[in-house]
């Protein structure tokens, strides 16, 4: 059978995701941040469970992973009933079937089937494959349904996760870290007129999650009013514990809750890619992001087969502003790339060396 450039990237890219969900059991919760408050987490047994969907209008989405239809949680967890939330919960239930976890009043008035409406309040729990989700309290509100909820997610082999949804601080956030000891904390920290500010929550942190191993901050820079990622940065300087997730990155979390060293990211602009060679350590991934104002596509050597690197291939075509993370590097050797439409651009060349 004859394959043109596209049906290959298809079936490499398929082959690719295979992998790297095989690669992702027993490795910890696998945490992609889509912007905003928006999280997919997928566990050591494979279970998928997205948080706040809002992709369709969030300017952080990366312009590739906007389109609902694309995603095949096997839950979805809705904090709260704001659209900044929940906006495109319904799209992504009904485009996978998924479970929508969330307040019994607001799931109920969500618009999915029955089937598949996870309605629950405080202290409820939910079992999805490997994860069971906690239902927490959060400090804000939620018009029409119910209440505001926080979430914490545990699985074997796995470190628990805190997603704390829209929230000021608040007491009950020490029986929170008494009952799970929370250790990546996916953190309110964006402020403005509706939520806790950098500062507070950081002192959320010292005063109630003194186990915490991550501190991953969200909700913030998507609006004007809301606090900035040099903010963010500036409150928790010094913290190892801080890590700032750019939307459309990846990041595995390990029994210990800390993250891994950072995954490299290789910018694109006008000048090429820079830096144009990056050192990693197996199993760990790679972002491209298209700083230039033309589109790039990043491929695997040899041109035009592109057979060497397959996880290369998975970053594939970006558009202007876009970016896309290499699958799993997982087997120690140099791999080569290239933009495929410009293959003799040494400027758009580089290496990854996998140690």
């Amino acid at each position: 059978m004859l394959l043109n450039r596209r049906s290959m990237t298809l079936v490499v890219a398929a082959l690719v995701g295979a992998s790297a969900a095989a690669t992702a059991q027993g490795t910890g919760f696998q945490v992609t941040y889509l912007g905003h408050a928006t999280f997919q987490v997928q566990s050591p047994g494979g279970t998928i469970i997205m948080i706040d969907p809002f992709l369709t209008q969030n300017p952080q989405t990366p312009a590739g992973q906007r389109d609902p239809s694309q995603y095949r949680p096997n839950a979805v967890l809705v904090s709260h009933s704001h659209s900044d939330h929940a906006a495109d919960a319904v799209a992504v239930a009904l485009a996978s079937g998924a479970q929508v976890i969330g307040a019994v009043e607001h799931i109920a008035v969500l618009g999915v089937p029955a089937a598949q409406q996870g309605g629950g309040n405080v202290g409820g729990k939910f079992t999805v494959g490997d994860v069971t989700v906690t239902l927490v309290p959060a400090l804000h509100s939620s018009d029409p349904g119910g209440r505001p909820l926080g979430f914490i997610l545990e699985a074997p082999g796995a470190p628990s996760i805190y997603h704390s949804g829209d929230t000021w601080i608040f007491s009950d956030m020490e029986l929170i870290q008494e009952l799970f000891s929370p250790s990546v904390l996916l953190l309110q920290a964006g402020g403005g007129a509706f939520n806790m500010d950098p500062t507070t929550a950081a002192l959320a942190v010292t005063k109630y999650f003194t186990t915490a191993g991550a501190i991953v901050p969200m909700h913030f820079g998507t609006f004007t009013g809301l606090a900035t990622e040099a903010q963010v940065r500036a409150t928790f300087a010094g913290d190892a514990r801080l890590t700032v997730m750019t939307p459309g990155q990846t990041v595995t979390f390990s029994a210990g809750g800390a993250a891994p060293a950072t995954d490299p990211t290789i910018t694109i602009t006008s000048s090429g890619v820079s830096p144009s060679s990056v050192t990693v350590a197996a199993g760990s991934r790679v972002t491209f992001v298209n700083n230039d104002s033309t589109a790039h596509d990043m491929s695997s050597d040899p041109h035009p087969a592109h057979t060497d690197c397959l996880e290369i291939n998975q970053v594939g075509f970006l558009a202007a502003g876009q970016s896309r993370q290499t699958g799993n590097l997982n087997t120690a050797r140099t791999c080569s790339y290239h933009d495929h439409n410009q293959s003799t651009n040494t400027s758009l060349q580089g290496t990854i060396v996998i140690q």
